[in-house]
């Protein structure tokens, strides 16, 4: 459950982020981050209309195994939504590197090929939660992983300059489309 548009401005809202952070990192291929965050939850427009029914044991699961929300999926359903958006991304012939992306973000220290690329979509994703941005029923469960921003050698004054610079882009977007 997501409001009207939450999706989206989610989805937007990592993109701007991730790119951000890359550019911070100094990389040089951005547009790959700002992709597979803008796609990183593909998984999730299909599966919503698919499995509604499962979202009571889902959440009674995270609620009850102190489990999270992906690990969940995976037990009520056989799979979760990244893996879902991996399947999805497969199918339509995306670049593998993007493909690692939107399957490892929630776990990028599982991703072999996708390490940096993955890591950075997760802290995006872990800053647009952080924002209070696209929050849906799912968020309070994805536990926040330190260990990620460490391994991938940002500092917190870097990443805080990248929410920093945030509210001016999205100002940008939200003009160019029409939305607020």
């Amino acid at each position: 459950g997501l409001g009207d548009g939450e999706l989206w401005k989610s989805a937007v809202s990592a993109a701007i982020l991730a790119n951000d952070l890359a550019k911070i990192k100094g990389l040089k291929q951005t547009s790959l981050f700002f992709t597979g965050a803008l796609l990183r939850d593909i998984g999730k427009v299909v599966m919503d209309q698919h499995v509604k029914s499962a979202i009571g044991p889902i959440m009674d699961r995270v609620k009850t195994q102190n489990i999270t929300f992906v690990e969940a999926e995976r037990h009520v359903l056989g799979f979760d939504h990244s893996q879902v958006g991996a399947m999805i991304a497969e199918n339509w012939l995306f670049p593998n590197p993007l493909q690692c992306i939107i399957r490892y973000y929630h776990r990028p220290l599982e991703a072999k090929g996708c390490f940096l690329e993955a890591s950075i979509v997760y802290m995006a994703d872990a800053l647009c939660r952080k924002m209070e941005i696209g929050i849906g029923i799912d968020d309070p469960f994805y536990p926040e992983d330190d260990r990620i921003a460490q391994s991938v050698g940002l500092h917190k004054s870097q990443i805080q300059g990248a929410v920093d610079d945030y509210g001016n882009k999205m100002d940008r977007i939200n003009v160019l489309f029409g939305t607020d």
